[in-house]
C-alpha cells in the first residue's frame, strides 16, 4: 500500500500524493507517525504506526484497553429494544432513499432527451 501511495518514488508519502478524500485521515496519521517532523511519512514510520495500532487492536481485543467491552455495563432490556428499534428506523430510511434514488434513475432514463 505504500509503495502505491508514494507517487513520486522517494521513499515518503506527503500529503500531495494523498488522494484529496483521504488526507483529513493522513494529516490524523502524520500527527501521530511523523517522528522526524518532515510531514511526511516514510516507510519506517508506516511500519511502525501500523504495528502499534495493530497493538493497540489486539489489547482491545484482549479486553485490556480502557471503555472495552468488559468494562461497560450490561445494557438493561429497555435499552436494548430502544436501541434496535432505532437501528430499524434507520435502516427503513436507507431503504427508502435508496429505493427513490433508484426510481429517479429509471425516471430519468425513460424520458427522451430534446
Amino acid at each position: 500500500m505504500f509503495i502505491k501511495a508514494d507517487k513520486n518514488k522517494d521513499g515518503k508519502v506527503t500529503i500531495n500524493e494523498v488522494p484529496e478524500e483521504r488526507r483529513e485521515g493522513f494529516k490524523r496519521l502524520l500527527e501521530k507517525a511523523d517522528k522526524d517532523g518532515d510531514k511526511a511519512i516514510s516507510a519506517a514510520e508506516g511500519k511502525a504506526a501500523a504495528a502499534e495500532m495493530m497493538k493497540r487492536a489486539h489489547a482491545h481485543m484482549a479486553g485490556k484497553a480502557a471503555g472495552s467491552p468488559s468494562d461497560r455495563k450490561p445494557m438493561d432490556r429497555k435499552a436494548m429494544e430502544a436501541r434496535r428499534a432505532a437501528a430499524k428506523k434507520m435502516f427503513e430510511a436507507r431503504k427508502k432513499a435508496m429505493e427513490a434514488k433508484k426510481k429517479a434513475a429509471a425516471e430519468k432514463k425513460a424520458k427522451p432527451e430534446k
